[in-house]
């Protein structure tokens, strides 16, 4: 990305992200658009799904931008909108209770489909964050997993959108694998020093051909270009939000491998004996 390009990408930041155009469009016509958002850990697929529902949930306006032309633009993004539109769980889970401290509770997916199935109309866009965690192809044979598939063709009457980000697209359900459903990659600006926080996101379409034999896939976004930041207040919920569920299912991991005769893991106090003494048991075979 170079100097002139940010320059550019800077002083037309109120502009929609193409993403964003296409969820739009999607309730225009009554279509759904499905995304799968893939990118290694820690390169702004949540950062850029908060965004793209801060543009579909803010206001919107036309902007006059560098070329002197107007365009449709975001002139007040909502950053509460993540934490109405915006979950980790595909169900409820009982045991599962989010802290009242928050204020707020981010909707499974089911809750999430059920509010805008009773709205009558349907929603601009949900986001299942870290998909991979929940959705799972492993998962397969649990009966959530079968239904949900089976619900997944008539989506549309609920959201005109739906994102699911995950660091691998391979693992999820075969469901969110089809052919037909759009993917993105976040990818890092490079060759500017000034650019380190710059990500931008190139959608995919999906096509099958008549024969049902080839699949492929072509770009229909190249580039929504994106800052990796959130505005401090904003970062400042969301990011004990992640925290807590990445706790939530590290416990939960560690209760299958007790619950299957896993080997438990050493407390504090034995780690802390083992730096004393340098005797390791499992080295020894103890």
């Amino acid at each position: 990305m170079s100097s002139a390009q940010l320059a550019g990408t800077v002083r037309n930041s109120r502009l929609l992200f193409q993403t964003t155009r296409k969820i739009l469009a999607a309730r225009e016509n009554y279509e759904c658009f499905i995304l799968v958002l893939y990118a290694p850990n820690g390169w702004g697929k949540s950062v850029f799904s908060i965004k793209v529902l801060s543009q579909l949930y803010g206001i919107r306006k036309m902007v006059q931008v560098e070329d002197g032309s107007w365009q449709l633009g975001c002139t007040e993004p909502n950053w509460e909108a993540w934490k109405k539109w915006l979950g980790f769980l595909p169900a409820p889970m009982p045991e599962i209770q989010t802290p009242k401290s928050w204020g707020f509770r981010p909707p499974n997916f089911e809750e999430a489909v059920d509010h805008a199935l009773r709205s009558g109309k349907q929603q601009l866009c949900y986001v299942s964050d870290d998909a991979g965690a929940l959705y799972s192809k492993y998962r397969w044979q649990e009966e959530w997993a079968k239904r949900f598939s089976e619900e997944f063709d008539t989506i549309r009457s609920a959201f005109a959108g739906i994102i699911f980000t995950t660091a691998d697209p391979r693992k999820l359900l075969t469901v969110l694998k089809s052919p037909v459903i759009h993917t993105g990659r976040i990818s890092k600006a490079t060759g500017n020093k000034y650019s380190r926080d710059w990500r931008y996101a190139r959608i995919y379409e999906g096509w099958i051909a008549p024969d049902l034999l080839k699949t492929g896939k072509r770009t229909i976004i190249k580039s929504d270009w994106f800052r990796k930041q959130l505005p401090d207040k904003t970062w400042k919920e969301y990011d004990p939000v992640r925290r807590w569920y990445n706790k939530v299912l590290h416990e939960r991991t560690k209760e299958a491998r007790l619950r299957y005769g896993g080997v438990p893991m050493a407390t504090e106090e034995e780690l802390a004996q083992e730096d004393r003494t340098k005797i390791y048991p499992e080295i020894q075979g103890s």
